[in-house]
């Protein structure tokens, strides 16, 4: 089931990267140079990183995305590749009778038992 949306998510994706002007010149989607060099040509300041503003970021987007696609485009583009990950992981750990191998880290805040990685208890 995954692989059906999976080809479908990386059929967008392309189509995204594709509208990025900056990867024309052989640039990745996600290139900060080339993003920062792009908002130069265009005379708009350079986003913050993400990952330290977000509140910053989604700002910056907000107020650019409706004069320059493109700007919507570059978030789009990392959600989007952060989901197609996930869903390739999930395609793989997917056994046949429909179920997934994957492992928890969970610390008991009553009484701080710890279950660590790789343990075989089972979830209720």
């Amino acid at each position: 089931m995954a692989g059906i949306h999976l080809i479908r998510l990386n059929q967008y994706i392309f189509t995204l990267v594709q509208s990025l002007p900056w990867t024309e010149g052989g640039s990745k989607p996600s290139s900060p140079l080339a993003i920062a060099k792009h908002c130069r040509l265009n005379g708009i300041p350079c986003p913050p990183t993400k990952t330290e503003d977000d509140a910053g970021f989604d700002l910056w987007e907000s107020t650019y995305r409706e004069k320059f696609p493109w700007v919507l485009g570059a978030g789009m583009w990392r959600s989007l590749n952060k989901l197609a990950t996930t869903l390739k992981t999930i395609e793989t750990r997917l056994r046949p009778d429909g179920t997934i191998d994957f492992s928890l880290f969970y610390f008991g805040g009553h009484v701080g038992q710890r279950k660590l990685r790789g343990s075989t208890d089972k979830i209720r």
